[in-house]
């Protein structure tokens, strides 16, 4: 093997392990996001019980539902399988953002504090500068 072609194959293998890091975040972190936190206000929304879901900024409380149901179950699983995924990760970046302001006072701890929320914004914050990796749809080879 030359000294080209070995450095290829090094530069490669590093790029499959980018990628198969990326599918890692995105999978952990989206489906964990979706099933954990977004499936049971997806239930509230559908069993019409959202009105009593809090109203933040002002945004009336069946909106409100929906727009975290948005984030958190429909962005999720799209970062999860990397479809639009800078766009989807961008907007669940603005989602925690809100989150930690708007439902949490800006607190990262005690009792009411906006940990998770944090990170799950760093998380999703690396995803849309970084981009989904290979292993996505948005990395497919395009078909002409």
């Amino acid at each position: 093997m030359t000294t080209s072609s070995a450095g290829s194959t090094s530069r490669r293998t590093a790029q499959a392990n980018v990628d198969l890091g990326l599918l890692l975040l995105r999978v952990w972190f989206g489906v964990t996001l979706a099933v954990l936190h977004g499936w049971g206000k997806a239930a509230t929304l559908l069993s019409g019980d959202s009105g009593e879901f809090p109203s933040v900024l002002g945004i009336p409380p069946t909106l409100s539902c929906l727009l975290a149901v948005m984030a958190e179950v429909v962005a999720a699983l799209l970062v999860a399988v990397g479809m639009v995924t800078r766009l989807a990760a961008l907007y669940l970046c603005v989602f925690f953002l809100i989150t930690i302001f708007a439902m949490h006072g800006g607190s990262l701890i005690g009792e009411d504090g906006g940990e998770m929320a944090f990170l799950f914004l760093g998380v999703f914050a690396a995803i849309a500068t970084i981009g989904p990796g290979g292993y996505s749809i948005d990395g497919m080879p395009r078909v002409r």
